[in-house]
């Protein structure tokens, strides 16, 4: 209500300025989340809280151990390895000092508590997603998963609010911020706004599914459709009975080879065809200035050069 308040603040200043925003046609209005949603996204929040504590008590014991000499590898076997060197008492473990081990031993008790709370909520946002038709359907989405579905369930209960899916990426600021003025247009980079826990949750499961294209473990539509930046296309010539006509259609796997080698072949041939187009129209453009060239792409020997500046004249 900040634009409509004119100069002071006050009450009476404060109460008109919610009547104007209110008559404003383009006004946007928040849906009201029930008291089930509220208690999710609550969950949601701490539960983001105890893994940047979890990942946090990681890190500590990583570098107590790294003070002494002993590196663990990255990852979760690295960090159980010490783990397991703690809980079971070993050598390299007892020849620590005793102020050592009781350090130790307390970042290895705080980790486990704080694994143990953070799978307990885990559990319940999977029995809440069982009960949600609605966040049950999200989970098909490629690169959302049940932390993703439930998250996007209870901070947006109403959907039709938004007009088409970019808006809905405006929304979380997945789109680019913009100052532009008359014929100048400037946009940066995305605009950040809206809530960054569920634009976290969407960027990172993004990211796990390119990878996964990338490496070729995603088979069929959509995956093949990232891997070549376009819509998937259908096999193109004659139907036949494995064939299935649409523009969204790739059939079985077999045909689905046979798109990706045709495609690779069309390019090559329309490759060729630029190539081929463009050697043309270079050899027209020497044409017509008077140089000829020969297939090595030099000058013909039989064409007089042409000389730059005044041409000079025989008596």
């Amino acid at each position: 209500m900040k634009a409509y308040v004119k100069r002071n603040k006050t009450d009476a200043h404060d109460a008109a300025a919610i009547c104007e925003a209110l008559s404003r046609p383009t006004m946007r209005f928040v849906p009201v989340k029930s008291e089930a949603d509220q208690a999710l996204i609550m969950l949601h929040r701490t539960r983001a809280a105890f893994v940047a504590k979890r990942t946090a008590a990681a890190n500590q014991l990583r570098a107590a151990f790294a003070e002494v000499g002993i590196v663990a590898p990255a990852g979760p076997r690295g960090l159980a390895d010490l783990l397991a060197l703690i809980e079971t008492e070993g050598q390299a473990f007892l020849r620590q000092p005793a102020a050592l081990q009781l350090v130790l031993g307390e970042l290895a008790r705080h980790w486990r508590r704080l694994d143990a709370a953070v799978r307990r909520m885990d559990r319940e946002i999977l029995a809440s997603l069982r009960a949600d038709g609605r966040a049950k359907r999200l989970t098909g989405v490629p690169g959302i998963g049940p932390i993703g579905a439930s998250a996007i369930a209870a901070l947006l209960p109403e959907p039709r609010v938004f007009r088409s899916g970019r808006d809905f990426a405006a929304w979380i600021g997945l789109t680019p911020r913009e100052a532009s003025s008359g014929k100048t247009t400037r946009r940066g980079g995305i605009s950040k706004k809206g809530d960054g826990y569920l634009r976290r949750l969407l960027v990172l499961g993004a990211t796990a599914y390119l990878a996964r294209v990338r490496r070729g473990q995603v088979k069929g539509g959509l995956g093949l459709a990232v891997a070549h930046g376009g819509a998937p296309a259908a096999q193109a010539g004659g139907g036949g009975a494995g064939q299935r006509a649409g523009a969204h259609r790739l059939g079985d796997a077999g045909q689905r080879r046979g798109v990706s080698s045709s495609g690779r072949a069309c390019g090559s041939r329309l490759e060729g065809c630029r190539k081929d187009q463009g050697s043309e129209a270079r050899q027209e453009a020497r044409a017509a200035t008077g140089v000829m060239t020969n297939g090595r792409g030099d000058r013909d020997r039989d064409t007089p050069h042409r000389h730059r500046g005044n041409p000079t004249t025989s008596g």
